[in-house]
């Protein structure tokens, strides 16, 4: 059973700090906010000069987002503090840069397709996005895979497209290709 959080434009990222979730979307400026216990949503964080953003991604330890902006062209990586109010353009790509941040993900997920997206617990389980057929697998930290477990019929046969774990939730946010909305999953670990 799987709870949607609505929000207006294509998901393009899906994170979770705390107990907030935080959301990108094709072409905003804008990071949308929910509770992740209510589901209601909260303030947004508006992010002045955001293009494009690609995806985004939170950091426990220092309580920062990273939001990268153009990342098919390589611009920017914005970094804005859980709450909005520190935002600043945390790195940018000069003439002679080479590192693209979405190439490690994608050279990652190669053997399962055209998907760069993943999310790892605490024991090195990872969820990755097998979009070309529609669902989530759960590999063990060796890269086996342990099961398919999210499957085409759970996502309404859409194509999934970005995910977040929430480990003490258990709960695997899912944004899928061409939506306007994140569906959240119970995926408690047997």
């Amino acid at each position: 059973m799987s709870v949607l959080l609505c929000v207006v434009g294509m998901v393009f990222g899906v994170t979770q700090l705390d107990d907030v979730v935080y959301i990108v979307c094709d072409e905003s400026s804008t990071i949308i906010r929910f509770s992740a216990a209510t589901r209601q949503r909260l303030r947004d964080i508006n992010v002045k000069d955001l293009r494009q953003p690609d995806d985004i991604a939170a950091c426990q330890q220092t309580s920062q987002l990273y939001v990268t902006d153009g990342v098919l062209y390589g611009e920017c990586i914005w970094r804005a503090s859980s709450d909005g109010e520190d935002i600043k353009r945390w790195w940018t790509k000069s003439p002679s840069d080479t590192f693209k941040p979405w190439t490690v993900l994608r050279h990652f997920s190669r053997p399962l397709g055209s998907t760069p997206h993943i999310a790892v617990d605490s024991q090195g389980n990872i969820f990755v996005v097998d979009r070309d057929n529609r669902r989530i697998l759960l590999l063990d930290a060796r890269l086996s895979l342990r099961r398919v477990i999210i499957d085409e019929h759970q996502l309404n046969y859409k194509r999934p497209w970005r995910l977040c774990y929430n480990e003490q939730s258990a709960q695997l946010m899912v944004g899928c290709d061409y939506s306007d909305s994140v569906a959240v999953f119970d995926v408690r670990q047997r």
